[in-house]
């Protein structure tokens, strides 16, 4: 049996094999970050092309309600209302200030939805109820460190007379600031008005310290006529409760 003894030429064979071996891996291996980076990039090209989330412009949206109200268009404040309340997000995104600024609005809606009907009725137990919620709302927002603007001081004021705290109501009026347009003392004769629509006692202890409290306010009144013309109404009003009351001898006492 003869052996074959290894050639020059296997040998070299071998070592081209060997180093065709390692110039394949290494072309392999190389490609490796390439591919990562361009895996990198394609993640956060992905990241950058989702939408991005920002919280809703909730002030913006306070704002849009403010002018429903005053353009009468309640229906589209309530809906907006609602959802606001309903939200989440609001809750936790919004600062007291918003907070307050919902609440004082939930009491602007519902004070002129009731305003739009006969406030006669109010005295039913639907209509008390929905005064004590009105008051409600204007108290949480108050709670919540909201000022109010002069409209809501005097819808809240009349609130507050209508359920009887004529103290809560001239507390109110206290805090407007004198030489206001109109006058503080046309805002007593509002609450006065409101007070008599659910007052059944025409001799209310209530409504005299309003009475008081207009006259007082009305002798800052520079005009003579105009200040004519509000004591005529004050003094027929003490004079019709006075008959309703079964006095007429203090209605002659009153007009001597």
């Amino acid at each position: 049996m003869t052996t074959k003894s290894i050639q020059p030429e296997d040998v070299q064979g071998a070592d081209a094999i060997e180093v065709g071996a390692a110039e394949l891996a290494w072309s392999q291996a190389w490609q490796l970050p390439v591919l990562l980076l361009g895996l990198g990039l394609l993640v956060i090209g992905f990241f950058f092309a989702l939408p991005k989330y920002s919280t809703p412009d909730y002030a913006g949206v306070l704002s849009d309600i403010e002018v429903h109200l005053r353009a009468d268009e309640l229906e589209q404040a309530k809906t907006k209302l609602d959802t606001l309340a309903e939200d989440p997000q609001f809750a936790q995104a919004s600062d007291n200030a918003m907070k307050g600024q919902l609440w004082q609005l939930y009491g602007d809606l519902l004070f002129r939805q009731i305003d739009k009907r006969v406030w006669r009725g109010i005295t039913t137990p639907t209509g008390i109820e929905n005064l004590n919620q009105i008051a409600g709302y204007y108290r949480k927002a108050q709670g919540l460190g909201r000022e109010f603007p002069g409209p809501a001081m005097r819808r809240f004021a009349q609130t507050l007379a209508a359920l009887g705290d004529d103290e809560g109501a001239l507390k109110i009026v206290d805090a407007m600031p004198t030489g206001m347009d109109p006058p503080r003392y046309e805002l007593v004769r509002e609450l006065i008005e409101r007070r008599l629509l659910t007052e059944s006692d025409p001799a209310s202890p209530k409504i005299d310290n309003l009475l008081s409290r207009f006259e007082k306010e009305l002798e800052g009144e520079g005009d003579r006529a105009v200040q004519r013309q509000q004591q005529i109404w004050v003094m027929g009003l003490k004079a019709e409760r006075l008959l309703r009351a079964g006095d007429p001898d203090g209605v002659i006492s009153l007009l001597v």
